[in-house]
């Protein structure tokens, strides 16, 4: 189905199938009827001699829509394609330059009859249960490609019956890569073929990606071909950065940003539901060892996330090699703060694993000014692209930096990138610009990335007025007047912090060794933020199992607003009016973290932010007081009566927070008391130990070592 052309509910698709009148079990038997379309030219012809509006509709009316075929006629009469004459006067209006060029290409349907039966047998050889409808193709309104009726399947000639030359400019862009030459007929009727096959069930995007790809894998199958090239040559090139952003919302009910968005597309090509689930079905079936169970399943599956899981495509593209993996950043800085300004001269070394594409991209602040780009050292167009609303989503101030390289460079590649940034604005919560605290991570875009390139190695060299000190993440040292912050192993943040106030305490025992860089604290402040640290990570470490490095540097300060982010071996407070336990609950979810981590950026975050603060209630319970825990456990209940489940969440709808911090700790009371304080204990350090990142191993864990009942319970909480 060309869904780029339509809005159609699988539901209701499912229904026409079902009450197909006309279906064949011998595929020879299929008829296709294309009596439509040389009566719609003569219509054409004759629409040439009409002088008025009224005379054109009466015409299309009375001489193509009158006397159409039943499938012309219960096509144009669906919900959701219904046309009339006047409707399709003002189509060929609007593109008579196109339809006249597949005058002729499109009487040619009969010409590819064989190439489209046997596609049909080929089905017939790999699934025997396959039934085989009529099929009609007719002219219509660009409204469709393909759909079904009670009568058989349509076909879109319009779309789907191109000449090789027909000229394409005057089309909406989405139809320019939509429409299909008469050449290719057999494929477009063999991914409808499939349509008429399925009787799954669709809750989610998810279903409908897997839904269509269902039709894209098979079609092929059976006819050699896709439907959906231009798809599958952009999905190819970007896979990876796809699937990490479908994730996000495979689980939802809206498929505006994947699928049925033909002419709302607009950061990639329209339908690309249609690759993702075409991929995840290639998969399923090269893993599964009878195949025509396998087809079977991919035909009537009732639970998507069951194709997914045993498809293993998670896995597969978490192995498959970055088109562009970064590797080292080395920044040489000066920070004005009296101007609110940053000069940096900025190399990203990147390795390209194929010739770089036309246009590479990285998140910058939109009020930098770029002094030059070059690939290599040698220069290259750039562009600073700045729109109403942030390139990303997290980070307020983001603009896309366009590089345009000069040559299809491969390998190790240094992008070297010069520019100063005034920051006048800033946001996100936890970044500060002003005479006497700065703070800047990646959500201030500070430094140009792009999160589909992965991590990285840092080296960042700082230059600050005098009375000036710096902190951040990394190894910091300070060295003929500049400091320097560097990480020789790979993460996924870099923060800068500095100030003329910057005070500084350490602790280091045992191995446990902690600074902590301040303003504006007391003495006593300063050493209780220590002391919470250490009882906590002593506390986590007794429970969850321990961790790599004790080694670890927190900045904390009480000037702006009230959160927190943890980052390897840094954490970042903002305590501003908080009390002392607040300041002590704060550090116990951020260094929870360093335990809770691996929960990717959807529903399955839960096994990051629910585990960090319920561990945080943890301790509450242990060093404060259990009727503190107990407050905290019904507050949380109360604050998120009625807002959803976890399961399936949306990790950036509104509610998304408050859902996995404070409903999440809500389940996991619930299932410890369900299963005992001992049993919940060790399996939180199972999970840590196994560096467990979906719910799905989390669940199987819990029925292989406490038991089915428990695993039950605990996942029906997550959907209650």
């Amino acid at each position: 189905m060309r869904s780029i052309f339509i809005i159609i509910l699988t539901s209701f698709s499912i229904s026409i199938t079902n009450a197909q009148i006309n279906f064949h079990s011998n595929p020879s038997q299929v008829k296709l009827v294309n009596e439509d379309i040389p009566r719609f030219w003569s219509m054409m012809k004759n629409l040439k001699t009409a002088t008025r509006k009224s005379d054109s509709i009466h015409i299309i009316q009375t001489q193509y829509l009158d006397k159409g075929s039943v499938g012309l006629k219960q096509f144009s009469i669906k919900k959701n394609y219904a046309f009339n004459a006047e409707d399709m006067y003002y189509t060929i209006r609007a593109y008579s330059l196109y339809l006249n060029s597949i005058s002729q290409s499109s009487l040619k349907v009969d010409a590819y009859k064989e190439k489209i039966i046997s596609a049909f047998k080929n089905l017939k050889d790999i699934y025997p249960a396959a039934r085989f409808p009529d099929f009609y193709f007719a002219m219509g309104v660009f409204n469709s490609g393909g759909t079904s009726l009670p009568v058989g399947m349509f076909i879109g000639a319009e779309i789907e019956t191109a000449d090789k030359n027909s000229p394409l400019e005057k089309l909406p862009k989405y139809l320019q890569t939509g429409v299909k030459t008469v050449d290719k007929i057999h494929l477009i009727c063999s991914h409808e073929l499939i349509h008429f096959q399925q009787h799954d069930s669709v809750t989610n995007l998810l279903g409908a990606s897997i839904h269509e790809g269902v039709c894209d894998f098979i079609g092929e199958l059976i006819s050699g071909g896709l439907i959906n090239e231009y798809q599958v040559e952009y999905g190819n090139a970007h896979e990876k950065e796809l699937w990490q952003s479908f994730k996000k919302q495979m689980n939802g009910k809206d498929y505006s940003n994947w699928l049925y968005n033909g002419s709302k597309a607009k950061d990639i090509p329209a339908d690309m539901g249609y690759y993702i689930g075409y991929r995840i079905c290639a998969s399923y079936y090269a893993n599964a060892t009878d195949k025509k169970r396998a087809l079977l399943d991919l035909l009537t599956f009732t639970n998507a996330e069951t194709i997914l899981n045993k498809s293993g495509y998670d896995s597969i593209i978490k192995n498959k090699p970055d088109p562009i993996e970064a590797s080292a950043y080395k920044i040489d800085c000066n920070i004005i703060p009296s101007e609110k300004k940053i000069n940096f001269k900025t190399i990203l070394s990147v390795v390209a694993n194929s010739p770089l594409p036309d246009t590479i991209k990285l998140l910058l602040h939109k009020d930098s000014k770029i002094k030059q780009v070059s690939l290599n050292n040698k220069s290259a167009f750039f562009e600073l692209v700045k729109n109403n609303k942030p390139a990303n989503r997290y980070m307020p101030e983001s603009a896309t930096l366009q590089i345009m390289p000069n040559l299809k460079l491969k390998g190790k590649i240094d992008i070297a990138i010069d520019y100063e940034t005034t920051f006048n604005e800033l946001k996100q919560n936890n970044s500060t610009f002003t005479n006497e605290w700065i703070s800047l991570a990646s959500y201030s875009s500070w430094y140009p990335v792009n999160y589909d390139w992965g991590s990285y190695v840092y080296e960042i060299n700082v230059q600050v007025p005098e009375g000036f000190k710096v902190s951040g993440t990394g190894n910091l040292t300070f060295n003929n007047g500049k400091y320097r912050l560097a990480d020789p192993k790979k993460g996924g943040d870099m923060v800068l912090i500095a100030s003329d106030k910057l005070q500084t305490k350490s602790f280091d025992e045992a191995g446990t060794k902690i600074r902590l860089d301040y303003i504006d604290y007391s003495n006593e402040k300063a050493d209780s933020i220590i002391n919470g640290t250490i009882h906590t990570y002593k506390y986590f470490s007794e429970i969850f199992g321990s961790i790599d490095s004790a080694d670890l540097t927190i900045v904390s300060t009480p000037l702006k607003g009230n959160s927190a982010f943890s980052r390897k071996n840094f954490i970042y407070m903002q305590t501003k009016g908080q009390s002392e336990n607040g300041t002590l609950k704060t550090i116990c979810h951020e260094i929870a973290h360093f335990w809770w981590n691996k929960g990717e950026d959807s529903w399955e975050d839960w096994l990051s932010e629910s585990f960090a603060e319920f561990s945080t209630l943890l301790f509450i319970k242990k060093y404060i007081s259990i009727d503190a825990y107990n407050k905290q456990i019904s507050d949380y209940q109360k604050q998120t009566e009625g807002l959803g489940v976890i399961w399936g969440l949306d990790r950036s709808s509104d509610n998304a927070s408050l859902i996995l911090y404070y409903k999440g700790s809500v389940v996991l009371n619930d299932f410890m008391n369900f299963i005992g304080e001992e049993k919940f204990f060790s399996l939180l350090s199972q999970i840590h130990k196994r560096g467990m990142a979906k719910t799905a191993d989390v669940l199987q864990l819990i029925n292989d070592t406490v038991s089915k009942e428990a695993g039950d319970y605990l996942e029906a909480l997550l959907k209650k």
